[in-house]
């Protein structure tokens, strides 16, 4: 799940970077409460989005992480991860329609091979939750 956070936002912010950072050695509580505090005075950054709507879904709060990760995906359709964070928590919320969907717009907005693997990936995952 560490690459649902690479998204760089427009005016990048240390503190967005450290809460990825933490995200990534998997310490989920610090990179949330970070990032909540980040959020209370620049609400609209995608990716400080997408990285508590990470963070909430490892901790299984799934119907918050999801209304998190659709907020980054409207203000950025144009990056794979705001696509992908939502399709985990759809998901996670057996909304398998949605998750493909989202997981195949995330892999239409693939940068690189790496990524397009784990996009191929979890809508294969998705296909096996499905029967």
């Amino acid at each position: 799940m560490a690459a649902v956070i690479e998204l760089h936002p427009r005016g990048s912010s240390e503190t967005v970077s450290r809460a990825q950072s933490l995200f990534k050695k998997g310490d989920y509580a610090q990179a949330g409460a970070m990032t909540e505090l980040y959020l209370r005075e620049n609400p609209d950054d995608a990716q400080a989005l997408a990285i508590l709507a990470a963070c909430y879904k490892h901790a299984e709060r799934t119907p918050v992480a999801y209304i998190l990760s659709r907020r980054a995906t409207e203000l950025r359709p144009d990056r794979p991860e705001t696509w992908v964070t939502q399709g985990f928590c759809a998901q996670d919320l057996w909304k398998m329609d949605e998750a493909l969907e989202c997981y195949r717009k995330a892999l239409a907005r693939a940068q690189d091979n790496s990524q397009r693997a784990l996009y191929y990936n979890n809508i294969a995952s998705t296909h096996l939750d499905m029967g």
